[in-house]
């Protein structure tokens, strides 16, 4: 499947949240119904605003094939840096169905792209072990510099402009 990337809008909230919920389980983690109305209203408010930006992935019969959001927020530079906001990379989730077709790449490159186009020295996430060498192909290296086992939930990974 090509990734035909567009940006996420309002219609697209109730099935990247379905992604999302994809996500916390490959790191063993279920969802709670509750959790799941609560960022679908919070994405209702935010999404497409000035600090929540996502792209998505069109798959079959209306679903989402894959998703990424890039959450902005005001910050202090670090030293040696100019920028006045950060990034935090989130929600990069591919449906199982569309798995190894390069989709997660792809989302992940628009979304540094999207970050190198606001001026954004830093962007933050946390990788599940099976996106950790997706990452490291873009740039993101472990925070702090740690050979993390691959067994570990969440590691946080940081990428620099450089």
């Amino acid at each position: 499947m090509a990734a035909s990337i567009r940006a996420a809008g309002a219609a697209d909230i109730r099935e990247i949240v379905r992604l999302a919920c994809f996500m916390y389980a490959s790191v063993g983690i279920d969802p709670a119904d509750a959790w799941t109305e609560r960022v679908t209203w919070l994405l209702s408010g935010r999404l497409g605003a000035a600090g929540l930006t996502g792209w998505v992935v069109d798959g079959h019969e209306g679903a989402l094939a894959a998703c990424a959001l890039l959450s902005i927020a005001p910050s202090l530079p670090l030293p040696g840096q100019t920028a006045s906001h950060s990034g935090y990379l989130q929600w990069v989730v591919t449906d199982p169905r569309y798995q190894r077709q390069g989709l997660g790449a792809a989302l992940t490159s628009t979304a540094m792209v999207e970050a190198k186009a606001r001026g954004l020295d830093v962007v933050t996430l946390h990788s599940s072990p099976a996106g950790r060498r997706l990452y490291e192909k873009s740039g993101f290296v472990a925070s702090p510099r740690v050979n993390y086992p691959d067994d570990v939930r969440g590691v946080p990974m940081t990428w620099r402009v450089t």
